[in-house]
Parts: structure tokens; sequence; C-alpha cells
């Protein structure tokens, strides 16, 4: 399970509500005296509502011991977005003690609901619960399970929902591993969640298609598709397409993108990339400096440096240790 979505995703009706206007008929402002007065009253008077806004509340504070006081009661008034908290709140050991199997219980509850008012958080749910069978956190470890979970999240009738488009993408992802290997499964999936704008996914796509893998080789497709994911800030795309520069003798090009990534260090690169798997990340970069090393070793799109090619050499095997093994030696 993945608590990065935070809060469970809004809909117009769990919007926190509002007291009446001012005097003035200016609106109280969340947090303030008056609109804490109101929302007290009425939770006290059982209101669902009101329960879940003071709950909303407290938890964008990262006060988690009222937050969860607050959701537990709107829980109990059946309120699903409440159920959703819970479940993020008792994974993360946030306001009580860690108890993953009983975050998943509620995750599963709302992965479950046939309540057409909460079926925006469905997809967000069913992910999070094959995230958790493919973890084995909370669970037995179980990959069947996994995609059976991410498959009903990936086919959402909403498809811009995070949820849904995350599950297209882990779905691409478990199928490219060798322990799970289905190519043209993996590449259906990262088709869907490239074109629902997932960068990993736009990224994995272009290298697929560059290198035939699941499909026909068609490199102009998969510098397409690396093209856009780098141009919106993918790393692991820009470290690809500088290497696909390479390899089609295009070094200035090949210099060009790797420039762009190759002097970051591993900290800030992942403070720029928080959403992507951290070893792709570093993928990347690796994969860049090897690129820029490679050119200035030949001179071929830049001044030619022994000097400066060995320290980028250096600089692969400090970003990722196994992979730069596979670089160097090819």
């Amino acid at each position: 399970m993945s608590t990065e979505l935070g809060l469970a995703p809004e809909d117009d009706a769990e919007k926190p509500i509002s007291p009446p206007a001012n005097k003035d008929d200016s609106k109280p402002t969340i947090g303030s005296p008056e609109w804490l007065d109101f929302m007290t009253d009425r939770s006290e008077r059982g209101d669902a509502h009101a329960h879940f806004s003071l709950g909303h509340y407290h938890f964008e504070r990262k006060e988690y011991t009222e937050a969860i006081e607050y959701f537990n009661r709107a829980d109990k008034k059946e309120n699903i977005q409440a159920t959703y908290q819970l479940a993020v709140m008792y994974y993360d050991g946030l306001g009580v003690a860690e108890n993953q199997c009983e975050g998943l219980q509620y995750m599963k509850a709302v992965a479950e609901t046939k309540n057409k008012k909460y079926l925006h958080l469905v997809p967000s749910a069913q992910y999070n619960v094959g995230q958790a069978y493919f973890q084995g956190f909370g669970i037995s470890q179980s990959y069947d399970e996994a995609v059976r979970w991410w498959t009903l999240a990936a086919d959402a009738v909403d498809q811009e929902d995070t949820g849904c488009i995350k599950a297209q993408n882990a779905l691409g992802m478990i199928f490219s591993r060798n322990d799970t290997l289905d190519l043209k499964q993996a590449l259906h999936w990262h088709q869907m969640a490239a074109e629902n704008g997932h960068l990993e996914s736009m990224a994995a796509l272009g290298q697929m298609y560059v290198n035939g893998h699941g499909c026909e080789v068609d490199k102009p497709e998969g510098i397409k598709w690396l093209k856009e994911a780098s141009s919106r800030g993918c790393l692991y795309a820009t470290g690809l397409l500088s290497r696909e520069y390479f390899t089609s003798k295009l070094y200035s090009r090949a210099v060009e993108n790797a420039l762009k990534i190759c002097d970051l260090d591993k900290e800030a690169a992942i403070r720029l990339q928080e959403q992507f798997i951290p070893h792709l990340v570093y993928r990347g970069i690796a994969t860049a400096c090897f690129v820029l090393a490679r050119c200035l070793q030949l001179g071929q799109g830049i001044e030619k440096s022994d000097e400066k090619a060995k320290q980028y050499f250096d600089k692969v095997s400090c970003v990722n240790t196994i992979y730069s093994i596979k670089l160097l030696c090819a």
C-alpha cells in the first residue's frame, strides 16, 4: 500500500463543509475560531460531515491523535472517505500504533464499497490493496492477488483517476520482471499509463519500442515517448534518450541531453523525482554519465578530455554500482 496519496482523493460531496457566512458575507476561514466552533458543535450533534471536516483539518496540521478520533467517528457513520484515512493512518502509525493488517482491512473496505457516493475512492483503494499484496505488507505476499487488484483499478471507468493510472504503471512494471515476465502485457499496460500521462511508463514504453520488447522495433516511436517523458522532467527518460542518440551517432544531441542531468547528485535527484522509483532515477543519471564519459573519451559532440571522461566514468559507479557493471562491461 502506498500512502503517498496523503489525504483520500476528494469529491465535491466530501469536501469539508463550511459554516454560514459572516454578517459581511465573508466566509469564515478554515481553522478560524468561528469555523472550529461551528464544526465542533455540528460534530457533537453527530454530523458525519463535521467529523470528517475536523479530521481533515487536524490531519493536514499533522495533529494525528485528534485526526484519528474524528475519522473514527465519521467511519462509524459510514463515511467511506474517513475509512480511507483510517487505512492510511493505521498503516503508517499516524496517531495510533502501526498496524498494517488493520490498515489493509480498512483499505479493502473502501476498495469493495458499492456506495455510489464514494466510488471515486475505489481505484486508489484497489491500487493500494494491490501494493500491499505485492510488498507482503499486512498480508502474505501474492503477485497474483496484486495483479488482480491492480487490474480492477486499471480498468476503472475514469481513466484519468490517479489510482487507475498508478495501477496501469504497476502492471507494466510487474510484467517486466524476470519472475513474472510477459512483455506483451507489459507493453499494453505501459501504453495505457503513458497515454494517461504517467512519466515512468512513457520512459519504459520508449525503451520497449526502441529495443523491440513485446513489439516490433520502432525507434521513431520509442524516441517520441522518451522525448515526451524527458521534456516533462523524467530523469530516467533523459538518460535513456542520451544513450539512444549516442548509439545513433548523434553525439551533439547525446551530450546535450546527458549534460542536463549528469551533474546531479543522488540526494538532489531524489528530491526532484520524489514520485519516481529511486533505482530508475539513479539508472537515468548513471546512463547519462556513461554517455558523456564516452563522448569525452572519443571527442565526439564535445571537446576530448580523458581526465573529465574518467570523472564521469567514476560517477557511474558512485550513482548506481550494480548498473555500472553492465554499462562499463558493455
